[in-house]
């Protein structure tokens, strides 16, 4: 990826910017993006939020990001291969062909987030993970629920009693997996994918 050094403002002057444009709705400030940087080498990155942020592509191997809030964020195929995100907020952050090999999600919040539009009706921003790589990955505990898990690679990963509760399985592969005690109540599977692969 570029060099985040090529970058004409500091992460503390964009995230400034970008603090402002969440808190506003998008009236003033700007969105922090990302796409395409090479974050491998950013100092304490935990010690900022990355809601709403664009990083497609980006690169974050090997980061700690740990307890992290990343809601509502586009991470479309960003590497995040041997990351620490045990505990972070994931909440409608969307993954599509990530690559997240090895990555620590125990604990992790990976759930809808819930919108309610001015006319009252209700909608969901699902977490999608569609065709990303989470071989290895531990996922103890994760919060999966509703998520679009569509072509994922679970290959060796640990799913420990994590919450696949109305998940979208299809075309998931689980070889070698452990799902002992995962929750798979209501988890669209109708492609007959084999969880005890």
């Amino acid at each position: 990826g570029t060099s985040f050094d090529t970058l004409h403002k500091t992460l503390e002057e964009l995230y400034e910017q970008h603090s402002l444009w969440v808190g506003t709705a998008g009236l003033h400030g700007q969105r922090l993006d990302l796409s395409g940087y090479d974050l491998r080498n950013v100092p304490n990155l935990k010690s900022y939020s990355l809601t709403a942020v664009k990083a497609n592509g980006a690169a974050f191997l090997n980061q700690d990001m740990e307890g992290m809030e990343i809601q509502s964020a586009f991470l479309d195929r960003a590497d995040l291969r041997d990351c620490r995100l045990s505990g972070a907020d994931l909440r409608g952050t969307s993954f599509k062909n990530a690559l997240l090999s090895r990555a620590d999600l125990s604990g992790a919040n990976l759930s809808p987030l819930h919108f309610t539009n001015e006319d009252g009706v209700p909608w969901i921003r699902r977490v999608n993970l569609n065709g990303a790589n989470l071989r290895y990955a531990l996922l103890r505990g994760a919060n999966l629920s509703d998520a679009d898990l569509s072509g994922v690679d679970f290959s060796y990963a640990s799913l420990t009693g994590c919450d696949l509760r109305r998940a979208n399985l299809n075309g998931a592969v689980f070889a070698n997996a452990d799902l002992t005690g995962a929750h798979l109540d209501g988890a669209d599977n109708t492609a007959g994918t084999d969880l005890h692969d």
